[in-house]
Order: C-alpha cells, then structure tokens, then sequence
C-alpha cells in the first residue's frame, strides 16, 4: 500500500502528454523518483572474494543501519526493517559458514533475522524488507525473537526454529554440498534446505538499538578475556579492559573539558561499551558518553579480574583466590596469622598473600551488565527496598544479600527460582550495577534449563516413572539413579546414547530442571565425537576393518592405524587429515562418528598453523635461509632469527 499509492495519485494528476506513456513505464518513473528522496539511490551491491584471514565483512549501504569502520558490527538506527548482505558472495554447490553474535537488544519486541538472499538482489529491496519476507524474493530466513523463532521463506514458515534469542547467542548460517541449515549457539535447528545459483549471507535488524557483530565459523563466540597484555587492535570491546600508554599528558585532540583524563593515570578501566573507535566506560565522569579515539595503538588491551581473581592497591599483580598453606600463613598487609583452611587471596609469582579483612572494598567485582539464565547473583544495593521496585514486596526477597539464582536472564530483565513468582520477569533498569555476580553456592547443583549435546545428565525426579510420561517404559531407563550422556539436545528435547532409541527425540517440557547436570563418568569413558573440528587429534576405534560404505579404493585406510590423526578442515561428519593421501580431500563419516576418540595432542607435536591472528606471537620453524619466493630486498628476513615476533594485523 505504501508503495502503490503514491504512482495512482501522481497519474491522476500528470499532464495529458505523459498519459501515453504505459502503465509500467509511468510506476517505474515515480516509484523511483519516490525513492530518491527517502533512500540511497538503488543499484547492484559491489563484489569481493572471500578471504578467510579477513572473514565477512558487510556492504554499509542501509539508512537506517550504521556499520563500524571494519564493516563487521551493525547497529540499527530506528526501528524498521532492513537488511545488510556481506560483499561477498558465493556459488552452489560450495562450502561457507556465516556467524553473527547478538551483543545488544534493548527491546525484547523486535526480531533479528540471519539468512541468505540471491547474489542479485537490488539495495532497494534490502532497504524495506527482512530476510524470508513475502516481498524479499530468493530469500531465506531465520527469524529470532524471545522465547521463539521459525525460519521463512517468501513469507511463509517453512520450518521452526527452536528457542529464541537473548544477549549473547550466536546465529549462523552453514552452506554445504548437502544443503543449507542455521544454527544457534552453534547447534543445528530446524530443517535442512536445498541451495542453487549464487548468493549472499545477511542480516536484518528491526529495532533501534540492535547491535549484532561478525564472529569467525572456528570460534562462534566471542574471544575469552585475555591472559596478559597485548595492543588494543582495530577496535575497542564491551566489557574489555583496557590501559593507557601514551602517557600522563592530555593528548591535544582530547576533549579539552579534561572528562577524559581519567584515563591518564596508568591503570586499567573497564569498558561499558565499544563500538569500534568509540567507547564508554565505566568509571567516567560519563559512563553512558561514547568517546572517540583515533589512535587505538596508544591503548593496551590487559587481562580484568576474573571469577577467583581480584587486585589490591598492595600489589601490582592479580591476587587468585587459594587456601592456605599446610603450615598456615601471613597477610603481606596487616602481618596476621593464619590457619592452614582459611583461603587467602595470593600472588603465586611473588608468594605475597592478602587477607579478606585486608581487600575489602578493594577489589574490583565483576560489574554485570545483563542478567543470565542460570547464574547467581548478589543484590548489593543494601537492605532498604528501592523506590521504584514493586510496592507489594514481592521483589523483597532480594535484599537478604544471599545469592539468587536467574531462572530466565533476558538483558535487564528477570526471573528468579526463589522468587514469590518464579515465572515472572522484573526489570531493574539501571540498576544492574548493584548486582553482583557471584558463584555458586556450595552444596547446590546446578540447575538445568535446557538439555545440550554431548552433556551428562542424571534424573532427580524420583523412580516412579511421571503421569504424561511414555506408557511403553521407553524413557524408564532414566529413572536408575545413574548419570545418562544427550546424544541430541535442543532446549527441553533430547536423545541418549543408551536409549532404546537412541535417535529418538523425548520432550521433557517443564521438567527440564529435575534433571542434574553432572560431570558423568571419566575413567573408561572418552568423550564422544559430536562433530570433526579443524586442528583437533582423533583416533579410529571402530577396529582395523574397512567398514562396508567407505572408500573402496583403501584411501581412508590411514585412519585404520589405531593412531591419533589431524584434522585439517573440519565441517560436521565430513573432515580432510594433514596425513591422509590426498589433504585437501573432505571425508563424510555419517553415523561413524562416535566410532572416533578425541585425544590430546601428541607429544613433541607443535600446534599447525592454519592462519596469522593479530597480536598473536610465532616463530619461523623453515630455517636461516631465506626462501626463494620471499623479498629478495631482504626485508623479511628478520623473520629468520629464530625469535617469537608479534603480528600487528
């Protein structure tokens, strides 16, 4: 409707001469000059090939979506649809991975989407239109919101989807031979779909506010903190910290109000957010003002306190949570003595200890900047009930100051297992920062929200098989006490290995949190293979015979020498070896996969590298001389010395 009304009212007003012009002809004319002045002018989107050492970057064509200046972070200016595509784009049949990590959803009532659209789609249809929609043609979408999400395609539901999204899952979209499927958190979901011609990944963002980033297919996630220093790179990271090298004196293009020189004193601050070249912090005079920084390499990204880490003003080193030594031990501090079973916080390098009484109020907690499912968190901000909070006091039980454990953690919002409404969601706002983040206590189990692949879970529901359970006995293996291992796992649905039907899919529902998440059996047990990964060892144990549908030719009897093997590329159940005949050749094992064992790296083994990261360190291994195909100026050999060396970028 949007689009057509304003042709019918131009027509009926132009000139009698233009009347002759076709009906076609006329639309073309004023839909596209209708264009021109709410949107970019329209045209094919540029083309660059994949390079796996610089990844998927997007095309920063959408008004209503601003890009970082690596293209790689997208953040949706106002709340309608649009949707970004990569530049680069690839052809059927072929191999690519896409992934997408969901870093910011201030509303809860908008969707995010990941798919694919054909490599000849127009920006204009980008501009109105998510992926799958009924007016986004050769598309095909996953469509994200809480508590749900389905896959589309020209507007119709093709296949569901599973559980919904919420801060910090990864979306991703993989391309085989064999078909299309997305993923979440790494895992499949839904249905599997058949893929021709060329295309491109992409993404559609629907709410202001939205922030979404491209994260490697190798990693899925985003990096863990880091242990140690390195340089801050192209970008600066929510959460991160980070330190100032450039020295005590104010830069000249600084703002001259000196909001920023909290930064100058030598020590690390922690990011509130980052978007590139600009973050906020938390511990500015600011916290919510985003600054610019140009020079990057004047920051240091270092390693924040973690879970059983603080620092003290005593000492310049992390201190790591330990119990004391067998003959006791002193604080470093206040000089007290103290018994061997009283923990002390301690720098293993300089066997300097600190004492609680000592590092109260000195430490840094963990600030939390969203409430998870599953975690235990801490009200901080005293006994007296905030103003704005629940008049009834059903939100009372929080100020204990015991731990309390999120049931379901959506961003700002809430459930609490020990809540008067365990299923209701509260909202703290801006108070998130009275929240501390703390472990779980001892002597309680984790709780389990949903089942997961590859896991070990032990029913605590008692022996009597429940009422809506299947009457044939089929799932009463799980009511022996004993730990079982998820063969499949998606939310409230499982498999198990020891099954009777071990493909198939039980429903739990609401008695998901009856199960125990356990460690499950070590001795005897390897771990089972889910999925070959690229680098990782294996060792065959399916014993020295070819089995019936491998390769009648004997190329894949390497893997029959009861010896570890690496992977070089890995995707799912298909998987190319370093030693095999032919390297480069990818495998399908199928169902045979639990007939291999994932096994340590062998001893005097080096790690293979696959790809130069940034600020990582490595040593050249190919010798003094320098090859014949290097810069015969000889402006690389300082890589020949046999020393570590830093990569920049």
């Amino acid at each position: 409707v949007i689009i057509f009304s304003p042709s019918f009212f131009i027509f009926s007003h132009l000139p009698l001469a233009i009347h002759s012009m076709s009906a076609e002809a006329l639309f073309a004319r004023a839909f596209g000059e209708f264009l021109q002045q709410h949107q970019r002018n329209d045209g094919g989107y540029p083309t660059q090939s994949y390079d796996p050492a610089k990844g998927y970057t997007f095309v920063d064509c959408m008004p209503s979506i601003d890009c970082d200046h690596t293209d790689t972070i997208a953040v949706c200016k106002d709340s309608r649809k649009a949707t970004l595509l990569t530049i680069q784009e690839f052809a059927c049949p072929g191999m690519a991975e896409f992934c997408i990590y969901l870093e910011r959803l201030p509303s809860h009532d908008h969707q995010i989407c990941i798919g694919v659209a054909g490599a000849n789609t127009s920006k204009m249809v980008g501009c109105h239109n998510a992926l799958g929609d009924r007016t986004f043609p050769n598309s095909l979408g996953y469509a994200c919101r809480v508590g749900a999400s389905a896959i589309f395609h020209e507007g119709n539901c093709v296949g569901g989807g599973g559980t919904g999204w919420s801060p910090g899952t990864t979306l991703g979209v993989r391309v085989t031979p064999e078909g299309l499927s997305f993923l979440r958190n790494g895992q499949a979901v839904g249905s599997s779909f058949t893929l021709k011609g060329r295309f491109r990944f992409g993404v559609s963002l629907c709410g202001e506010g939205q922030v979404v980033r491209i994260v490697n297919a190798q990693g899925r996630f985003p990096e863990q903190p880091l242990r140690g220093n390195q340089r801050a790179g192209k970008e600066l990271r929510s959460g991160q910290w980070y330190r100032w090298t450039g020295g005590t004196q104010r830069p000249s293009d600084w703002n001259d109000d000196g909001k920023m020189d909290f930064l100058l004193d030598g020590k690390p601050h922690q990011v509130k957010e980052g978007l590139g070249e600009r973050a906020s912090f938390f511990d500015s005079p600011s916290p919510d003002r985003m600054w610019i920084f140009g020079d990057l390499d004047k920051l240091e990204l270092v390693a924040g306190p973690t879970e059983g880490e603080r620092r003290s003003r005593h000492h310049s080193h992390l201190l790591t949570r330990r119990t004391g030594g067998p003959m006791g031990w002193y604080c470093d501090v206040c000089r007290s003595h103290y018994d061997p079973t009283v923990p002390s916080w301690k720098c293993f390098q300089c066997d300097f200890d600190v004492c609680d009484e000592c590092m109260k109020n000195e430490g840094v907690s963990e600030r939390v900047k969203e409430l998870r499912s599953g975690q235990w968190y801490r009200w901080t901000g005293g006994t007296q009930r905030p103003s704005d909070w629940n008049s009834a006091g059903e939100m009372d039980f929080l100020l204990d100051g015991k731990p309390h454990q999120v049931k379901e953690g959506q961003g700002i919002r809430a459930s609490f297992f020990d809540s008067p409404d365990p299923n209701y969601l509260w909202i703290f706002g801006g108070e998130l920062d009275k929240f501390e983040l703390v472990s779980t206590p001892e002597g309680v189990s984790e709780r389990v929200k949903e089942l997961r692949s590859g896991q070990w879970y032990r029913w605590t529901g008692g022996t009597q098989r429940p009422s809506d359970w299947n009457s044939a006995g089929e799932m009463d293996f799980l009511l022996d006490g004993k730990p079982h291992q998820v063969k499949e796992g998606r939310g409230p649905f499982a498999s198990f290995f020891d099954s009777p039907s071990p493909d198939r899919m039980w429903i739990f529902g609401d008695y998901v949190d009856k199960f125990e998440l356990v460690a499950g059996p070590t001795e005897g047990v390897s771990e089972r293979v889910e999925e070959l990964r690229s680098g990782q060892w294996y060792r065959w144990t399916g014993g020295t015979q070819r089995p019936s549908d491998w390769n009648s030719a004997g190329e894949m009897d390497f893997l029959l020498d009861g010896k570890p093997h690496q992977v070089k590329e890995g995707q799912g159940f298909r998987a190319s070896f370093f030693d095999s005949p032919d390297p480069n050749h990818m495998w399908s094992f199928g169902r045979n996969l639990d007939k291999f064992e994932l096994v340590s790296t062998p001893e005097g083994v080096s790690e293979r590298v696959k790809e130069l990261r940034s600020g990582q360190w490595y040593r050249w291994t190919g010798g003094t001389q320098r090859p014949s195909d290097w810069n015969s100026a000889g402006k690389m050999d300082f890589l020949l010395d046999g020393k570590p060396h830093q990569v920049k970028e």
